[in-house]
This record gives structure tokens, C-alpha cells and sequence, in this order.
């Protein structure tokens, strides 16, 4: 793989991976999938298919110890664990073998082992020219920002420096801060590159070409995320609990919602009255609003174009749930985790990842015919 020999490289060969390769395959690239365990990841290997299987032997028992109350008589009943677990693993066996068919058939080469696109899994300060972007060393990168070109940048915050990964596979260090980065989550990056937003603990930092780094804001708490919408700022505080508007031209501060608290959103209420209980994700869809991500609250939320709040999908710590389904079904279930971030991709979907169950998950973007 060092020598590029692939157009497209997914790491993890799970539901999102696998599935990946597949559509990039059948749109004429030439796939490598990288997978350091089993294809079909945590659900068919090690989670909710061999539980399943588990769950149908003890119904069985269940049901023949029950037959009595049917009018059938059914002497002797016992179980024997060990066969058990053998029709477990062949569930399973079958269903990954199925997914190491479709590899085959798509021709997508898998490797046995960890992939990473920057990083050399080790802490340290790799150069800042341009360098093969997997031979570079990083410390603490926290922040990312993704070009619609696919160009990404990274936010290096242990060496405190925004580096470039260029879709050739190449990085370069675009500036480094002599003032450091703390705790930094939160970059923006205009298309040009000659601006630069990112966050830093409590202060908004910014970077041009000519002027290099300075603090639009220093009055924060603690910052998440931010994007830029018109000539503002909007920035999540997810010390503060709170949403700022920031004016980029003085860097003066409005709060745009959050009343500071800790209490449970309420439904189609304003979002400026409501509790958004570490809130640190933010994005903007193309019809307005905001979409907002919580983090202890583990909620996902919508903010429409009024600045009235809903729920869009419910959480709490370690939940994870709702796989494969309508993403309302059952509202008021928990289906995340703790939400780090939410963004949007090209075609719309929704994308969030999770902290503390280390999930990634979409919600497909499916247009309604008149």
C-alpha cells in the first residue's frame, strides 16, 4: 500500500467499511479494505448476531419447557451449552463468510492489520514539509476540517500546528501557534487557506498568511466545534453549555442559545431557553438552522430557522441502538452514545460521532417525491 496502488483505502472492515469498499469497487475503483479482526465487525463477530443466536437456543428451551401448557408432553428437557455455543459460531462463521464472498466478488483486497491515513501511532513532531502523511508523527490531533475536494486538515494540538493531508497522501504543516493549542477541537478552514479559525481551550484563535496568529475571543469556557455562517462565528461552548455568535470582524460575542444549565431539552420550545448540557458539535444544512450535538446530554437536535429546538435522536452514556432503522422509530428510545461532533456530507446524510461507545453513524439523507 505504500505505493498507492489503490484508489480507494477504507479502514475497518465493519458495516460502514464493508459496504464502503463494495459502492467504491462497483463505482470503478480499485479497493484496499484494512481490518485488524474479522470482517463484519462488533455486530456479527462479537455482538448483536451471536447473542442472537444465543438468545434463539434459550427460547427454544423456553418453549419446550413451557410445551406442557399446549397439551404437548415433553419429558427430559436439559440443554447442552456446549452445542450451544458451536451453533453460535456457526451463525456467525456463515454470515462473515458471506462478507469475505462479496469482497471477493467486488475484487477488493484485504489486509489483516491497522491502517491509519496520518500518524504513525506514536507520539511525536514529524516534519513539516511535505512528508508521506503516514510516516508523520502527530501528538494529540483533536480537530479536523474536510475540503469538499476531499483535502483535510488536521489540528495537531500536542505540537500546535495545522497541518494539511493532501488527497495525494502528502502532508504539510501549514502554521504552528507560539502561543500553543489546549484543548482545541474546533477548525475552520476557507478554501484558499489564507484564513484560519480554530478553538483553544477558552479562546478563538485565528491565523492569516500576513498575520499570523492571534485571539479573536478569549472569554470563553471551554470550546467544542465551529463553523462559519456568513461573517459570524457560531462556536459551541460545551463548558459554558452554551451557543456563540462571534462577529469576525471584532470578535465581540452573542449568545445564540443555551441558557447554561443541565436539564433535559424540551421539545419544540426556543433553543435559547433550553439547557444544552455539553453541547459540542455544530453544523448548518443547507436550509437553515442548525444541527447541534450534545455531549453529556448525548442528544442530537435541531434548531430550525424560528430558533425552536427538537429532538431528533435521544441518547445516554454508552447507549447504542437503532442500527438499520428509521431513525424516529421509537423517539424517545436512546440509540447514541456521548456525541463529539455532527457534520454533513455531500449527498446529505448526516454524520456523528461518538465518544464514549466509538461509533461513527449516518443518518441517510432520503428525499421525499412530491
Amino acid at each position: 500500500m505504500a505505493d498507492y496502488q489503490y484508489d480507494v483505502a477504507v479502514l475497518g472492515g465493519g458495516p460502514g467499511g464493508y459496504v464502503a469498499a463494495i459502492k467504491a469497487a462497483q463505482n470503478g475503483k480499485k479497493v484496499a479494505l484494512v481490518e485488524k479482526s474479522f470482517l463484519g465487525g462488533t455486530c456479527l463477530n462479537i455482538g448483536c448476531i451471536p447473542t442472537k443466536a444465543l438468545l434463539a437456543a434459550a427460547e427454544v428451551l423456553r418453549s419446550t419447557k413451557s410445551a406442557r401448557d399446549f397439551g404437548v408432553n415433553v419429558e427430559g428437557v436439559s440443554y447442552d451449552f456446549g452445542k450451544m455455543m458451536a451453533r453460535k459460531e456457526r451463525v456467525v462463521k456463515q454470515l462473515r463468510g458471506g462478507v469475505e464472498f462479496l469482497m471477493k466478488k467486488n475484487t477488493i483486497t484485504v489486509y489483516n492489520g491497522a491502517g491509519a491515513l496520518t500518524g504513525t501511532h506514536a507520539i511525536g513532531n514529524g516534519p513539516d514539509g511535505p512528508t508521506v502523511a503516514s510516516t508523520v508523527a502527530l501528538n494529540l490531533p483533536n480537530g479536523l476540517w474536510v475540503r469538499g475536494d476531499g483535502t483535510v486538515y488536521v489540528l495537531d494540538t500536542g505540537n500546535a500546528k495545522v497541518r494539511r493531508l493532501d488527497t495525494n497522501g502528502l502532508m504539510t504543516t501549514l502554521f504552528t501557534d507560539s502561543k500553543g493549542i489546549s484543548n482545541g477541537r474546533g477548525l475552520w478552514v476557507k478554501d484558499d487557506e489564507r484564513l484560519i479559525y480554530y478553538a483553544s481551550n477558552s479562546n478563538l484563535r485565528q491565523w492569516t498568511p500576513g498575520g499570523g496568529t492571534k485571539t479573536l475571543n478569549g472569554n470563553f469556557n471551554n470550546l467544542g466545534n465551529l463553523i462559519v455562517s456568513g461573517t459570524n462565528i457560531v462556536a459551541t461552548d460545551r463548558g459554558a453549555n452554551i451557543v456563540w455568535l462571534v462577529n469576525t470582524n471584532n470578535g465581540n460575542s452573542t449568545v445564540l442559545f443555551g441558557n447554561g444549565g443541565t436539564n433535559a431539552v424540551v421539545d419544540g420550545t426556543l433553543a435559547a431557553t433550553n439547557s444544552l448540557y455539553d453541547v459540542r458539535g455544530i453544523w448548518q444544512p443547507p436550509i437553515g438552522g442548525y444541527f447541534l450535538a450534545t455531549g453529556l446530554g448525548a442528544q442530537l437536535l435541531y434548531v430550525d430557522t424560528a430558533g425552536v429546538v427538537h429532538m431528533v435522536v435521544n441518547g445516554s452514556s454508552n447507549a447504542h441502538a437503532g442500527d438499520g432503522n428509521w431513525f424516529y422509530h421509537l423517539p424517545a428510545s436512546a440509540k447514541f452514545g456521548q456525541l463529539r461532533s455532527v457534520s454533513m456530507d455531500r449527498q446529505g446524510n448526516l454524520l456523528i460521532v461518538e465518544n464514549d461507545v466509538g461509533f461513527v453513524r449516518r443518518i441517510d439523507f432520503r428525499r421525499l417525491t412530491p
